[in-house]
C-alpha cells in the first residue's frame, strides 16, 4: 500500500471523527459548560456566512477551487456550521458538514503537497533502504 498525503489525511480524519462520535457526550456537556449559547449562534452565523463567501467568490472566480485558501476558508466556515448543528442536535447537518470539513481538509493537503516549492527543496535522506526496482 503507498503511503501518500491523501492516504495519512483519510486516516487521521476516520480517527478524528470515530473519537468524536465516540466521545460525544462529554464533548457536548464540555461546550454546554465552557461556550455561552450565544456564542453558538455567532460562531453558527458567521461560519455560514463564511461557507457562503467561499461558495460565491468560487462561482464567480475570485478564487480558485483548488486553491488551499478556499478550501482553508470553505473549513473554517464548516466548522463554525458544524458546532452550531451539534449543539442544537441537527445531526443531519453534522454529518454533511463533518463531510465538506473532510473534502476541505484533503483539498488543503493535495494544495498544499502540490506546491512547486516543495520541489525546490532539497532530498532529505534519512539513510533508508531504497526499494530495488526491476
Amino acid at each position: 500500500m503507498i503511503m501518500n498525503a491523501s492516504t495519512i489525511t483519510l486516516a487521521g480524519v476516520i480517527i478524528l471523527v470515530g473519537y468524536a462520535a465516540w466521545k460525544r457526550v462529554a464533548i457536548k456537556q464540555y461546550i454546554e459548560e465552557k461556550v455561552p449559547e450565544s456564542w453558538i449562534n455567532i460562531l453558527g452565523y458567521t461560519g455560514g456566512f463564511m461557507q457562503l463567501g467561499a461558495v460565491i467568490a468560487v462561482s464567480r472566480g475570485l478564487l480558485d477551487r483548488k486553491s488551499v485558501f478556499y478550501h482553508t476558508l470553505s473549513l473554517v466556515g464548516s466548522s463554525g456550521l458544524l458546532l452550531n448543528a451539534f449543539y442544537f442536535g441537527a445531526n443531519p447537518a453534522v454529518v454533511i458538514n463533518t463531510i465538506w470539513m473532510c473534502m476541505n481538509v484533503f483539498g488543503i493537503v493535495e494544495g498544499i503537497s502540490n506546491l512547486e516549492v516543495l520541489d525546490d527543496l532539497p532530498s532529505l535522506d534519512v539513510g533508508l533502504p531504497t526499494p530495488v526496482t526491476a
